[in-house]
């Protein structure tokens, strides 16, 4: 009658630590210009592919409780590291497309890097106000 009991502590246990161990975060990512990127590539920090976007610049994507960053990737675009915070369950990422700088000092790459950083914001506020984000 004792093991039984002890049996059956030890499985509600292993059941409440089951619960809780991945959450799902939801998402849309565009480019600069208000298109959605399709078919991004949703990367953990060990590079290991875990989804890809729809079509629509969309997705959703069920993770780790410990994973603290996510990459988003795609073709001719800067790759973005996102840092997770514990209470994050919602994403609207903009990624900005990958020039080449030829011929240029990397003063002058950084200056016109640092102009397109600055107006994410706006764009933001854009994509927001058009209802994509």
């Amino acid at each position: 009658m004792r093991f039984k009991f002890v049996l059956i502590i030890l499985v509600l246990f292993l059941n409440i630590n089951a619960f809780g161990q991945t959450r799902i975060i939801t998402g849309t990512v565009i480019t600069e210009d208000l298109e959605p990127v399709p078919q991004v590539f949703i990367q953990n920090s060990d590079t290991l592919l875990l989804a890809n976007g729809d079509l629509y610049g969309k997705f959703k994507i069920e993770v780790p409780i410990d994973t603290k960053r996510l990459i988003f990737c795609m073709v001719g675009m800067e790759w973005k590291t996102i840092h997770l915070p514990i209470n994050c369950d919602h994403l609207e990422i903009i990624l900005m497309y990958d020039g080449t700088y030829d011929f240029m000092s990397a003063r002058k790459i950084d200056r016109i890097r640092k102009k397109r950083f600055e107006k994410l914001p706006e764009i933001h506020q854009m994509a927001f106000k058009k209802g994509i984000f």
